[in-house]
């Protein structure tokens, strides 16, 4: 079976024209087309088959909605942390990967309290206080 023609370029831009005018009154649907099917040797032929039905989808509006202000020390962790990216030798890995496991915890944890013996020791509040501070 052949393929069908390709469209001329200036008809598809007037049609994409007339598209774009009917869409600012109404949503117009948006065709899928299934997902695609097993090599053409373990299919029938396309006349055997009958043509698969398109599920049609509505498209949306963008929504411009901001988020909501939260309160410090709220939100996902991701919202309320910076983060930091950590090289260590491989050694010094093995080793707090190890700690890691006998004490049964993250590696992240152990190095937060890397962090906050460090803060300590400079005469810097602990993380404890320095998140009471901020709120």
């Amino acid at each position: 079976m052949s393929k069908p023609p390709k469209g001329m370029l200036s008809n598809i831009v007037a049609d994409m024209g007339a598209t774009v005018a009917a869409s600012a009154q109404a949503p117009a649907p948006i065709a899928v087309e299934p997902p695609a099917a097993a090599p053409a040797e373990l299919v029938a032929s396309p006349e055997e088959q009958p043509a698969a039905p398109r599920a049609v989808v509505p498209i949306r509006a963008n929504r411009t909605r901001k988020p909501a202000a939260r309160q410090p020390g709220q939100g996902t962790l991701r919202e309320r942390t910076k983060q930091l990216s950590l090289y260590l030798e491989e050694p010094v890995y093995d080793a707090l990967r190890e700690i890691a496991h006998v004490e049964r915890s993250k590696m992240h944890q152990l190095v937060v309290e890397g962090i906050d013996l460090l803060l300590k020791k400079r005469g810097s509040p602990s993380i404890t206080e320095l998140l009471k501070r901020a709120g």
